[in-house]
């Protein structure tokens, strides 16, 4: 795993990466530290060896893991579609403009994940362009969109049990937002196109 940090200044936060099933359930915590990355640099951080999956493997971005005598070991078959890798960097900021930047990696094909149905709970937030997203099992690829024009300001991500996901949505013509623009919003994610 590396992280790059495009900016000028030094950037500070904690990483922790999980095993989780397809039902939000931890199987392995992989790695949690505190992490720097200086400037205009690309850091690797060092995973523990992944023994819930191959303890020799390295990951190759497809359905397989390459292993070290070059060999193919085919994870739909060990049972790897039951499970996913997912990342997650809080940033540390002095302002109390914390970042939380995450990510999920599947380990087989997406279209042989076992994923769970999916039922998102949407509700309006405290201002009346906010949207607040709560799930009970792992959704991925989540976007919201309005028939209203605009957009929001946060899609594609993984919303995980336990969370509360809160999207804003911006205008494109200044229009206002009314009591009903609950009405006017569908939720869609990766389930959905099984």
């Amino acid at each position: 795993m590396i992280g790059v940090n495009d900016t000028e200044e030094i950037v500070s936060g904690m990483l922790s990466v999980k095993l989780l099933n397809f039902k939000g359930e931890e199987i392995d915590s992989l790695h949690h530290s505190k992490v720097d990355c200086a400037g205009d640099s690309v850091k690797e951080f060092l995973l523990k060896p992944l023994d819930k999956l191959k303890s020799e493997a390295t990951y190759n971005f497809g359905s397989t893991f390459i292993m070290p005598n070059g060999s193919e070991a085919d994870l739909v078959q060990d049972g790897f579609n039951d499970r996913f890798i997912y990342a997650e960097w809080k940033t540390d900021a002095e302002d109390n403009n914390t970042k939380l930047i995450s990510t999920s990696l599947f380990l087989c094909k997406i279209r042989d994940c076992d994923l769970e149905e999916v039922k998102i709970s949407v509700r309006q937030g405290a201002v009346a362009n906010a949207l607040v997203l709560k799930t009970s099992v792992p959704v991925f690829y989540v976007f919201a969109e309005s028939v209203l024009p605009g957009q929001f300001d946060d899609a594609g991500f993984t919303l995980l049990p336990g969370q509360e996901k809160v999207i804003f949505f911006k205008s494109a013509n200044g229009t206002l937002i009314q009591d009903n623009f609950l009405d006017t919003v569908t939720v869609r994610h990766l389930r959905d196109s099984y």
